[in-house]
């Protein structure tokens, strides 16, 4: 990066600043408080959003068409909205840009969607990636996932389908009622998955503990697992 190495010390964590990129605006105090609740307040992180540049009326025209896939995010003000995957593309590419401008070296796209490749001037954890190669590693069959929106069913049981998986797909928002992510919970429960994915990058940890009072399997949690795959990254 053309920066004087710092010294090593087993103390110094920011040797590798981790650039975080958000589909929505930044910040995102509730994904960044289960990252830190892993990583610890001694990396250095830098934040920003896909959406921070923009204006009400440019965000409102980025609603998804028929057939486009559907993204949500939370806007800085709380406001809950649906984006299309296309128009967000080039615009985390951009995020990304400004990440490694601010000093990141490790770069983190904060969504479980499918995105084609970024370029950056570091290592990039993208978290489909990250849920789909721990699942693997379990040598399951049947799992559950839990997409926020119904429109995206289609491609997401399409996706685990054609990696060779029974999935049981069911829409529940992290963004909305918690009686109905635990009914979500009580239906994958019934069918009898093996593993649980939480695949959308608002869940937090908090549901995990909810969900464990109906469901008796491991539950994936992105952050959870974007944030130990940051600890060995960041050492």
């Amino acid at each position: 990066m053309g920066s004087a190495r710092r010294p090593h010390s087993p103390m110094n964590h920011s040797r590798f600043p981790v650039g975080v990129a958000t589909i929505g605006q930044a910040p995102r105090p509730d994904m960044m408080a289960d990252l830190r609740s892993v990583l610890g307040d001694a990396r250095t992180i830098h934040e920003v959003g896909a959406l921070d540049e923009l204006q009400d009326q440019q965000i409102l025209e980025m609603a998804p068409d028929t057939g486009d896939f559907p993204l949500v995010s939370r806007l800085r003000d709380g406001t809950v909205v649906e984006l299309s995957r296309t128009a967000v593309i080039p615009l985390l590419q951009s995020a990304l840009d400004r990440l490694a401008t601010a000093g990141a070296r490790i770069f983190v796209v904060l969504c479980t969607g499918e995105f084609p490749p970024f370029h950056a001037p570091g290592p990039i954890l993208l978290p489909q990636k990250v849920l789909s190669n721990t699942v693997d590693a379990l040598g399951v069959h049947k799992i559950g996932l839990l997409p926020p929106l119904a429109e995206q069913i289609g491609e997401v049981e399409a996706r685990w389908e054609a990696a060779g998986y029974d999935p049981v797909v069911l829409p529940a928002s992290p963004y909305g009622d918690d009686e109905l992510i635990l009914n979500a919970g009580r239906e994958l429960a019934a069918a009898s998955v093996e593993v649980v994915v939480l695949d959308c990058q608002a869940y937090r940890l908090r549901h995990r503990e909810m969900l464990r009072a109906v469901l008796d399997c491991p539950i994936l949690v992105p952050n959870g697992l974007i944030g130990r795959y940051l600890q060995e990254l960041t050492a």
